[in-house]
């Protein structure tokens, strides 16, 4: 292996780079042997790719990297599947508060204005009384006032719970629209199909099997996604086609991806080792 990793190192990063497509982060990771910048899936991937690119044994590298990750101290998978999300948004719970809110304030609002209104009746009535001197029409007067302000605290009460109905109809109909539209998307489309623009290393795993496959290629490629299904690739330089659908992953994040009712979602390592047992492959 010596001499085929001599080889590696006199072509350089950037040649490298230039025949292979893959990043530099990457390369420089492999060449200095900075096993804790790659993951196991990513560096078997650019390793097998750079074996078949410069016709090269790299066993002796690959058992450098398995020692290091034997000795490698282990997270507590535990506490990182049961770990809360902080930053997880409460839909429900925000809806509940606004309900609340608006409650009470339509009881300070009632409240304020009967008070308000004791004072303004009694003056009614003395004026009333000043004015028709009638003691009828004074009565009247007063029954009036005392059923409008019933009717007014009945409408208050009505409109709140109005509200309320309205707004559990709405997040019911919301969930049925999401329900609805993956049920479509998952018998519209059995398969996708992956368009490398280099030679790329493309892995996957059916979940419903734990069936793996995987391939290094230049050409099209297509997966079945009538089970859901986990993708990796040794980069991002692809596009994947569902339909009429054409996604660009973010070269940015992690190159894995779950098909999940047929919507195809770019996901980061951690998610990934969740979705499939905890394994990164």
């Amino acid at each position: 292996m010596s001499n085929s990793f001599d080889k590696l190192i006199e072509i350089g990063a950037n040649k490298i780079h230039e025949q292979t497509h893959m990043s530099l982060y990457s390369i420089n990771s492999i060449l200095n042997k900075s096993f804790e910048q790659i993951d196991r899936v990513q560096f078997n991937g650019f390793v097998s790719l750079l074996e078949k690119t410069y016709q090269i044994d790299l066993s002796e590298l690959k058992e450098e990297y398995e020692e290091y990750d034997a000795n490698k101290p282990k997270r507590n998978k535990e506490l990182e599947l049961h770990t809360p999300n902080p930053t997880k948004f409460n839909f429900n719970g925000i809806v509940k508060i606004v309900v609340v809110a608006i409650i009470i304030a339509i009881l300070v609002f009632v409240y304020q204005n009967r008070t308000k209104k004791s004072p303004e009746l009694s003056m009614q009535v003395v004026e009333i009384i000043e004015d028709n001197k009638s003691e009828n029409s004074n009565e009247f007067t007063i029954q009036d006032s005392v059923v409008e302000e019933k009717q007014s605290d009945e409408n208050a009460t009505f409109a709140v719970e109005a509200e309320d109905n309205s707004t559990k109809e709405e997040n019911v109909d919301v969930e049925n629209s999401k329900a609805k539209i993956a049920k479509e998307k998952a018998t519209e489309a059995e398969s996708l199909t992956i368009i490398p623009k280099s030679k790329v290393w493309i892995g996957v795993i059916n979940r419903k099997t734990g069936k793996k496959k995987e391939t290094l290629t230049s050409n099209k490629y297509v997966v079945d996604i009538s089970d859901n299904t986990l993708m990796v690739f040794g980069h991002g330089n692809v596009e994947i086609v569902v339909g009429d659908e054409t996604i660009k992953p973010n070269r940015q994040k992690d190159s894995r991806f779950s098909v999940i009712d047929a919507e195809v979602k770019q996901i980061s390592a951690k998610e990934f080792k969740k979705l499939n047992r905890g394994k990164l492959w």
